[in-house]
């Protein structure tokens, strides 16, 4: 087991400030207990902040179209954004924060088909690019079809995320976002459950026990069957526990990068699966064209030899490497972390 350690601040720098406000009018004597107790939900603050803000700085890139990078940048902005609001505002969230997550779970959203396309058009060029390169009219054709497929994505995503007014989410949400503990977007109190900073590791530990429960049921579905979407539930439940342990680790939360650095790992190997899921869909798309049968037989013919070459492929991806990942041996020390880090946290939230 790892050993227990407390949530401290996340650097010297951003605790500075409480440390300030420990002081009382004459600069020496230090103020109640609760003036410490707030030094991580502003630590928590600050790091829904960075997203926000981050959110807002992808969003002209993003808009531009020819930025791959920046169209993920902004998905993996709003995960980790929502991850954020999900653990300042436990459900019942306020009406308000809920229906801002919603619009930030929207841009992300309408961008996974372009992500999408973005990716299997890099799949494409580097098949394209060896020497002598196996199925070359099919890689060709199937990245003129991923290319035209990407417009028509990329148009629909544009105008659904002109639709959300991102800079009147980052008005809406910034106050709720740096108001005192227990109060909400307008200082007043919050109705329902109050947040404040004293139960904020009990709220880490629900979360934590939360996410961690949808993991280990996704990653026994997924040992067990190899279906498309048990594999797939598994693999948002991934995102999700690890932008949570991300959270805990920037409030120095012990073993948390080593648990990190281990959920990375089981999410690219998840996330080729999935490039090789979408890849085999499209292709079978581009094939079952009737325009495209017609006039491209021959085309057509090498498109379904890729097929079945990828599907080979992932059928040899499942059987080693997926199996490999989702292995007692790979989750193994996820799973000693969490009931340790459960355990301190529900120390720390009684204590």
């Amino acid at each position: 087991m790892v050993a227990s350690h407390a949530i401290a601040p996340a650097s010297d720098a951003a605790s500075a400030p409480a440390e300030e406000h420990e002081r009382s009018e004459n600069g020496n004597k230090p103020e109640a207990e609760g003036a410490r107790q707030q030094v991580p939900w502003r630590e928590i603050q600050a790091l829904a902040m960075r997203q926000l803000d981050r959110l807002m700085a992808l969003e002209p890139k993003v808009l531009r179209g020819d930025d791959p990078d920046a169209i993920h940048d902004m998905r993996i902005a709003t995960r980790r954004l929502q991850q954020m609001l999900d653990l300042m505002f436990p459900a019942p969230q306020p009406r308000e924060v809920a229906r801002i997550r919603k619009r930030v779970r929207r841009c992300r959203s309408v961008l996974s088909d372009v992500r999408n396309c973005d990716v299997l058009l890099q799949h494409a060029k580097e098949a394209l690019s060896a020497k002598k390169p196996p199925h070359a009219a099919a890689w060709e054709a199937f990245y003129r079809y991923v290319e035209k497929q990407r417009e028509r994505n990329f148009r629909k995503a544009t105008e659904e995320i002109s639709r959300q007014h991102l800079a009147a989410l980052y008005l809406r949400l910034k106050p709720w976002l740096t108001s005192a503990p227990g109060t909400g977007g307008n200082g007043q109190p919050e109705e329902g459950d109050q947040v404040t900073a004293e139960n904020l590791n009990e709220r880490l530990k629900n979360e934590l026990e939360r996410n961690w429960t949808t993991f280990h049921d996704r990653l026994e579905g997924a040992r067990q069957s190899h279906a498309r979407l048990g594999i797939h539930e598994l693999r948002i439940a991934t995102k999700r526990l690890r932008y949570l342990t991300e959270a805990l680790h920037q409030l120095k939360q012990h073993g948390a990068a080593t648990v990190l650095a281990g959920l990375r790992s089981m999410q690219q190997t998840l996330g080729e699966w999935h490039d090789l899921e979408v890849t085999g869909v499209m292709l079978t798309e581009l094939a079952a064209r009737r325009k495209f049968l017609r006039d491209q037989l021959d085309t057509a013919a090498a498109v379904l030899r890729l097929i079945r070459s990828q599907r080979a492929a992932k059928k040899s991806f499942e059987e080693r490497t997926l199996k490999r990942a989702l292995s007692d041996e790979k989750t193994g020390m996820i799973e000693a972390w969490v009931e340790d880090t459960l355990k301190t946290l529900a120390g720390q939230a009684t204590a």
